[in-house]
């Protein structure tokens, strides 16, 4: 069995290249996945106060609220085919 300050050496060498192999893990996954909204701290709630009362137009407070309408068609209440039932009564021919 070698001598314990080699074995000693040998385990901190180890751990400097677990630590540096690790290290570059981590650069290649921000550089393959990006960096997700998930990761992002969340600002401070006094910042998020602010951010309502200063608007970029100089006027303070809330902005006034819009009333939007839309119209939207009513689905149609025919129920489409499958291509399989389209295509069933068409005449086979294989080229030869």
């Amino acid at each position: 069995m070698p001598p314990a300050e080699e074995l000693y050496a040998e385990n901190r060498s180890l751990k400097e290249e677990n630590a540096e192999l690790r290290a570059q893990i981590e650069w290649f996954k921000r550089k393959v996945f990006g960096r997700g909204q998930s990761e992002k701290l969340p600002a401070p709630p006094e910042q998020r106060s602010r951010a309502w009362r200063c608007r970029p137009d100089g006027k303070n407070g809330t902005p006034p609220l819009q009333l939007v309408t839309y119209e939207r068609r009513q689905p149609s209440g025919e129920k489409r085919l499958l291509p399989a039932e389209t295509f069933a009564k068409l005449p086979c021919t294989r080229p030869s």
